[in-house]
Protein backbone atom coordinates (compact mmCIF):
# COMPACT_ATOMS: atom_id res chain seq x y z
CA UNK A 1 0.00 0.00 0.00
CA UNK A 2 2.89 2.61 0.83
CA UNK A 3 4.23 1.97 -2.71
CA UNK A 4 1.29 2.54 -4.41
CA UNK A 5 0.76 6.23 -2.53
CA UNK A 6 4.87 6.78 -3.09
CA UNK A 7 4.67 6.01 -7.01
CA UNK A 8 0.64 7.96 -7.11
CA UNK A 9 2.24 10.72 -5.10
CA UNK A 10 3.15 14.29 -7.04
CA UNK A 11 6.74 13.74 -6.86
CA UNK A 12 6.15 9.95 -8.04
CA UNK A 13 4.46 11.05 -10.88
CA UNK A 14 7.06 14.13 -11.70
CA UNK A 15 9.89 11.65 -12.08
CA UNK A 16 8.03 9.44 -13.67
CA UNK A 17 7.25 11.88 -15.82
CA UNK A 18 11.13 13.16 -16.49
CA UNK A 19 12.07 9.22 -16.62
CA UNK A 20 12.13 9.89 -20.66
CA UNK A 21 14.39 12.84 -20.10
CA UNK A 22 16.90 10.80 -17.77
CA UNK A 23 16.58 7.35 -19.17
CA UNK A 24 20.20 8.14 -21.13
CA UNK A 25 21.90 8.54 -17.69
CA UNK A 26 20.26 5.41 -16.68
CA UNK A 27 18.07 7.10 -14.28
CA UNK A 28 14.44 5.71 -13.03
CA UNK A 29 11.76 7.52 -11.25
CA UNK A 30 12.78 6.58 -7.89
CA UNK A 31 16.45 8.49 -9.08
CA UNK A 32 14.63 11.25 -10.56
CA UNK A 33 12.39 11.40 -7.36
CA UNK A 34 15.77 11.37 -4.89
CA UNK A 35 17.24 14.09 -7.14
CA UNK A 36 14.04 15.97 -7.00
CA UNK A 37 13.97 16.27 -3.24
CA UNK A 38 17.47 17.06 -3.05
CA UNK A 39 17.16 20.33 -4.30
CA UNK A 40 15.76 21.26 -0.85
CA UNK A 41 18.84 19.79 0.70
CA UNK A 42 21.33 17.69 -0.84
CA UNK A 43 21.49 15.10 2.19
CA UNK A 44 18.02 14.30 1.94
CA UNK A 45 18.68 12.02 -1.47
CA UNK A 46 20.44 9.52 0.58
CA UNK A 47 16.83 9.43 3.22
CA UNK A 48 14.76 8.95 -0.67
CA UNK A 49 16.19 6.56 -2.05
CA UNK A 50 15.69 4.62 1.84
CA UNK A 51 12.24 5.16 1.06
CA UNK A 52 12.10 4.67 -2.36
CA UNK A 53 14.40 1.32 -2.44
CA UNK A 54 12.67 -0.21 0.68
CA UNK A 55 13.54 -3.57 2.53
CA UNK A 56 11.49 -6.21 3.34
CA UNK A 57 10.62 -7.16 6.83
CA UNK A 58 13.13 -8.04 8.84
CA UNK A 59 15.79 -7.78 6.00
CA UNK A 60 18.94 -6.78 6.63
CA UNK A 61 20.74 -5.13 3.08
CA UNK A 62 22.42 -2.01 2.76
CA UNK A 63 20.82 0.51 0.43
CA UNK A 64 23.60 -0.57 -2.21
CA UNK A 65 22.13 -4.01 -2.31
CA UNK A 66 18.45 -3.00 -2.34
CA UNK A 67 19.26 -0.55 -5.45
CA UNK A 68 21.17 -3.17 -7.47
CA UNK A 69 18.62 -6.10 -7.27
CA UNK A 70 15.72 -3.19 -7.71
CA UNK A 71 17.72 -2.11 -11.12
CA UNK A 72 18.40 -5.82 -11.80
CA UNK A 73 20.31 -5.45 -14.93
CA UNK A 74 24.40 -5.39 -15.40
CA UNK A 75 24.67 -1.77 -15.52
CA UNK A 76 23.52 -0.96 -12.55
CA UNK A 77 27.45 0.36 -11.27
CA UNK A 78 27.34 2.27 -14.28
CA UNK A 79 23.95 3.78 -12.97
CA UNK A 80 25.81 5.04 -9.66
CA UNK A 81 28.73 6.04 -11.30
CA UNK A 82 26.43 8.66 -13.95
CA UNK A 83 24.39 9.52 -10.46
CA UNK A 84 28.15 10.65 -8.83
CA UNK A 85 28.62 12.46 -11.88
CA UNK A 86 25.56 14.66 -12.04
CA UNK A 87 25.66 14.79 -8.25
CA UNK A 88 29.35 16.28 -8.80
CA UNK A 89 27.40 19.19 -11.21
CA UNK A 90 24.05 19.38 -9.63
CA UNK A 91 22.96 22.81 -8.83
CA UNK A 92 22.93 24.23 -5.59
CA UNK A 93 20.34 23.35 -2.85
CA UNK A 94 16.97 25.64 -2.55
CA UNK A 95 18.67 27.46 0.03
CA UNK A 96 21.83 28.52 -2.05
CA UNK A 97 20.05 29.66 -5.33
CA UNK A 98 17.90 31.76 -2.71
CA UNK A 99 21.16 33.44 -2.03
CA UNK A 100 22.36 34.04 -5.55
CA UNK A 101 19.10 35.57 -6.42
CA UNK A 102 19.14 37.94 -3.02
CA UNK A 103 23.30 38.49 -3.76
CA UNK A 104 23.04 39.06 -7.30
CA UNK A 105 19.23 41.01 -7.19
CA UNK A 106 18.57 39.06 -10.52
CA UNK A 107 15.64 36.36 -10.70
CA UNK A 108 17.67 35.50 -13.86
CA UNK A 109 20.95 34.57 -12.32
CA UNK A 110 19.37 32.63 -9.78
CA UNK A 111 17.40 30.47 -12.33
CA UNK A 112 20.82 29.85 -14.53
CA UNK A 113 22.03 28.69 -11.30
CA UNK A 114 20.17 26.03 -11.66
CA UNK A 115 19.02 25.02 -14.92
CA UNK A 116 22.65 25.48 -16.43
CA UNK A 117 24.57 22.49 -13.70
CA UNK A 118 21.20 20.51 -13.67
CA UNK A 119 21.53 20.56 -17.94
CA UNK A 120 25.41 20.15 -18.01
CA UNK A 121 25.48 17.05 -14.95
CA UNK A 122 22.87 15.43 -17.41
CA UNK A 123 24.56 15.22 -20.58
CA UNK A 124 27.96 14.48 -18.53
CA UNK A 125 25.85 11.68 -16.61
CA UNK A 126 24.58 10.26 -20.01
CA UNK A 127 27.77 10.64 -21.70
CA UNK A 128 29.23 8.31 -18.75
CA UNK A 129 26.35 6.12 -18.93
CA UNK A 130 25.84 5.74 -22.51
CA UNK A 131 29.64 5.22 -23.09
CA UNK A 132 29.96 3.02 -20.72
CA UNK A 133 27.19 0.61 -21.88
CA UNK A 134 27.95 1.31 -25.48
CA UNK A 135 31.41 0.14 -24.93
CA UNK A 136 31.05 -2.57 -22.28
CA UNK A 137 33.97 -0.67 -20.00
CA UNK A 138 33.16 -0.91 -16.20
CA UNK A 139 32.08 1.92 -13.69
CA UNK A 140 35.56 2.08 -12.54
CA UNK A 141 37.06 2.21 -15.77
CA UNK A 142 34.67 4.70 -16.75
CA UNK A 143 35.52 6.86 -13.25
CA UNK A 144 39.50 7.18 -13.64
CA UNK A 145 38.67 7.69 -17.34
CA UNK A 146 36.23 10.97 -16.67
CA UNK A 147 38.02 12.48 -13.52
CA UNK A 148 41.16 12.10 -15.66
CA UNK A 149 39.43 13.67 -18.78
CA UNK A 150 37.98 16.46 -16.24
CA UNK A 151 41.86 16.98 -14.86
CA UNK A 152 42.91 17.32 -18.12
CA UNK A 153 40.41 19.72 -19.28
CA UNK A 154 41.23 22.01 -16.12
CA UNK A 155 44.96 21.77 -16.92
CA UNK A 156 44.30 23.13 -20.57
CA UNK A 157 41.58 25.56 -19.44
CA UNK A 158 43.99 26.57 -16.70
CA UNK A 159 46.96 27.17 -18.23
CA UNK A 160 45.99 28.43 -21.82
CA UNK A 161 47.85 31.38 -22.68
CA UNK A 162 45.33 34.65 -22.42
CA UNK A 163 45.73 37.61 -24.82
CA UNK A 164 46.26 41.04 -22.42
CA UNK A 165 43.33 43.20 -23.74
CA UNK A 166 45.18 46.56 -22.26
CA UNK A 167 49.33 46.78 -22.67
CA UNK A 168 50.75 46.03 -18.95
CA UNK A 169 51.46 49.59 -17.23
CA UNK A 170 54.91 50.89 -18.36
CA UNK A 171 57.49 52.22 -15.44
CA UNK A 172 58.64 55.76 -15.25
CA UNK A 173 62.31 54.60 -15.97
CA UNK A 174 61.02 53.00 -19.61
CA UNK A 175 59.49 56.42 -20.73
CA UNK A 176 62.36 58.53 -20.43
CA UNK A 177 61.46 60.59 -18.66
CA UNK A 178 61.57 61.34 -14.67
Amino acid sequence: MQETRIVNSLLGRVGRALEPVTQAAGFDWKINVALLSSFAARESSVATLGVLFQQEEGGAQTLEQRMGEAMSHEHAALVALSLIVFFAIYPPCLATAIMVRIQTASTGWMLFSIVFPTILGLLLASAVYTAGVRYQVDALTMMAGFWTTALVLLLIIGLWPRRRSTPPPRLAEDTGGA
